[in-house]
């Protein structure tokens, strides 16, 4: 059986239509986006020529990463998000290597022969070391919803404390696994 181009397989619509909804979300977004764009602009089209004087210098709301000083807290906090993506992109590995697990011996040989390669080896450090500082880190940050550890001497100590205890728990996890 052939198939135009476009055509729903099954109730899917490859990148385009959800399975038997059969919504275009693309032109959906792209309508959205048009309307959203006119009224945009016939609103700026009102503005008055003092009003627009004084936009003219669009300024920051709030200062950025350029202003400044790197902190502990602020590398922290960006280092705790970065852990939280590479933890999600992780779990796709480990979601094929449990796939791999239950096709048998002839996948199962393949995959964990790629994990036994040193870029595998080296993804698999860099996940578990995210995984190890995203839990301790939120272990850190449910002490704060306790109110626990909030003056700044404090949060400086934890946050040395997770730093300290991420590196020697990874390490104590490559050399006893």
């Amino acid at each position: 059986m052939s198939r135009a181009a476009g055509q729903v397989v099954f109730g899917w619509h490859f990148g385009r239509q959800i399975f038997f909804l059969r919504i275009d979300y693309l032109r959906l977004v792209s309508h959205i986006t048009t309307v959203l764009a006119q009224n945009l602009n016939f609103q700026f089209v009102r503005l008055t020529p003092f009003l627009r004087a004084r936009m003219a210098k669009p300024r920051p709301l709030s200062p950025h990463l350029q202003v400044y000083r790197p902190q502990l807290t602020s590398i922290m906090s960006i280092m705790h998000r970065v852990s939280g993506a590479v933890l999600a992109s992780g779990s796709l590995i480990l979601a094929v290597w449990l796939t791999a697990l239950a096709a048998g011996d002839n996948v199962f040989g393949s995959v964990s022969a790629a994990l036994h390669h040193p870029v595998g080896q080296f993804v698999m450090f860099g996940y578990s070391l995210a995984l190890v500082y995203h839990g301790l880190n939120g272990i850190r940050h449910l002490t704060w919803d306790l109110r626990i550890g909030l003056e700044i001497e404090q949060v400086y100590q934890s946050g040395y404390l997770v730093l300290g205890l991420t590196v020697l728990l990874t390490g104590a996890l490559w050399l006893l696994v």
